[in-house]
């Protein structure tokens, strides 16, 4: 699921009708000083917009672009309270000073800012949404999320160079996963005053931890063991997952895998221990060719469930270590000079038929 730039080729009309939205139809497109805006005359605000729409040449030349708080236009004072959809999409500024009065950053707004590498996001706090691509396949390397935000959506996806994300107490919903492709993340925090989610070992969850929204793809974990509270993995959780994690071990109390959890992933091996197939969509496993294992008695109905090549706990793979959770321990073991698996206090061959 890579970003489409659909909108980006669309008439200047139907942008028009995107921007409408938030700025009224009264808005007007005007240069003030190196920017343009658009004026609401309605209610005294400015939003920042582009110069050359989804063009690299858009505000070209302008490595710091600092927002002003106001802006006058032929006698009247507005404040700026809004980076509108697209305004500085491509451009090849390295940082941004935000002023206090944003409210909003719409859609795509620094979106493709390859060279975007710092933010200053203002002390105000009245900064209160994050839109759909705002910093999409930025150069952001650290991400603190000023106190005051509460809404981000997919805004920070494919960001590759991305490696530490901090979220504030403030942060009530995030709408769409929103760190998909970002390859060098090693680790999410949240501030432990946030009642909505928490960060454990640098993942991200809801606050109970019964859900399990994001896995940062640079933690180096080659064995993942899923928390016992987790009930559900959020959507593309593993989407494009490389190198780690290459063991996933899915405790017994999983009921669901969401949307392309591990689509595209290069996953060698996942271990279920839930007698009942954890329910999926139809693209979780999509393009992911992990050899997966599930209980001896139940296994047949996850190919049923999920696809063929699951294979019953007791014919685990040569190689895999020991994996031991509350419920249950496999180890290989030489016996007579054949390899075997122990399951608890039963035995058994790599074919999985249990040794009497």
């Amino acid at each position: 699921m890579k970003n489409s730039y659909f909108f980006m080729k669309k008439t200047l009309f139907l942008f028009a009708l995107v921007t409408g939205f938030t700025l009224g139809l009264s808005a007007q497109k005007v240069q003030i000083g190196d920017l343009f805006y658009y004026l609401n005359d309605n209610d005294g605000t400015a939003a920042v917009t582009w110069d050359k729409f989804g063009e690299k040449t858009n505000y070209q030349g302008q490595a710091t672009i600092t927002i002003p708080a106001d802006v006058s236009y032929e006698g009247k004072n507005y404040r700026v309270n809004e980076i509108g959809a697209y305004a500085f999409n491509s451009c090849q500024m390295t940082s941004v000073v935000l002023p206090d009065n944003i409210e909003t950053i719409a859609k795509s707004a620094f979106e493709k800012c390859k060279n975007l590498s710092s933010i200053g996001w203002g002390q105000a706090g009245k900064l209160k949404e994050i839109a759909q691509n705002a910093f999409s396949n930025s150069g952001l390397t650290t991400l603190t999320l000023p106190d005051g935000v509460k809404t981000i959506w997919n805004s920070f996806n494919y960001c590759s160079r991305l490696q530490v994300v901090t979220i504030p107490a403030s942060l009530e919903e995030i709408k769409a996963p929103c760190f998909i492709g970002c390859n060098s993340l090693t680790a999410i925090h949240v501030d432990a005053a946030n009642l909505n989610y928490c960060a454990e070992d640098g993942l991200l969850f809801d606050k109970q931890k019964n859900i399990l929204l994001a896995y940062p793809l640079a933690c180096q974990n080659k064995r993942f063991i899923l928390p016992e509270s987790v009930t559900k993995i959020g959507d593309l959780v593993f989407y494009e997952a490389g190198e780690y994690p290459q063991t996933v071990i899915l405790h017994a109390g999983l009921t669901n895998i969401g949307y392309q959890s591990f689509f595209f992933s290069q996953l060698d091996t996942l271990i279920s221990y839930s007698v009942v197939p954890p329910t999926i969509d139809t693209e979780t496993f999509k393009e992911c060719y992990a050899v997966m294992y599930a209980p001896d008695e139940s296994y047949m109905d996850y190919r049923t469930a999920w696809h063929e090549w699951v294979y019953p706990l007791s014919a685990l793979a040569e190689g895999v270590e020991t994996v031991q959770t509350s419920s249950s321990a496999i180890r290989k073991e030489v016996l007579n000079g054949h390899v075997i698996i122990r399951r608890d206090d039963k035995l058994y061959t790599l074919d999985g038929k249990e040794i009497k």
